[in-house]
């Protein structure tokens, strides 16, 4: 819970629907108030910028990809806690600058280290 007492929210933005759904529902498991988007597009109209707690996206998407997603964010809520997921391996993350960045998971993602490393952004 946050300090306003409800769950902590987290968007997730992936285009992959398995990936967004089966951490949508690690996520949920613990507690966490999660919104899925299917797209960076998707995410930016539903206006949760201003509301969610944290935020989880896939790197290589179709369209507006994660690093143009996450820099747009940033603009916004530079200090919104920021993790990326991606199957590649090959990511050049130089061009984030100016967000609040706190991992690259790779897939399969280790769902252990996802949940703490949320936590440990939250500070809970």
């Amino acid at each position: 819970m946050n300090t306003e007492g409800r769950p902590y929210m987290i968007g997730i933005v992936d285009d992959d629907r398995r990936v967004l759904e089966s951490v949508g529902n690690l996520l949920e498991s613990t507690g966490y108030d999660v919104h899925l988007f299917d797209s960076g597009e998707a995410f930016l109209d539903a206006d949760v910028i201003g509301r969610i707690d944290a935020l989880i996206c896939d790197i290589r998407m179709p369209g507006m990809d994660g690093i143009t997603l996450v820099q747009r964010v940033g603009m916004e809520r530079p200090h919104l806690p920021v993790m990326l997921i991606t199957a590649c391996s090959d990511v050049d993350l130089t061009a984030i600058r100016g967000v609040n960045y706190r991992g690259i998971f790779r897939k399969p993602i280790d769902a252990a280290a996802l949940i703490e490393a949320i936590a440990a952004s939250l500070k809970i």
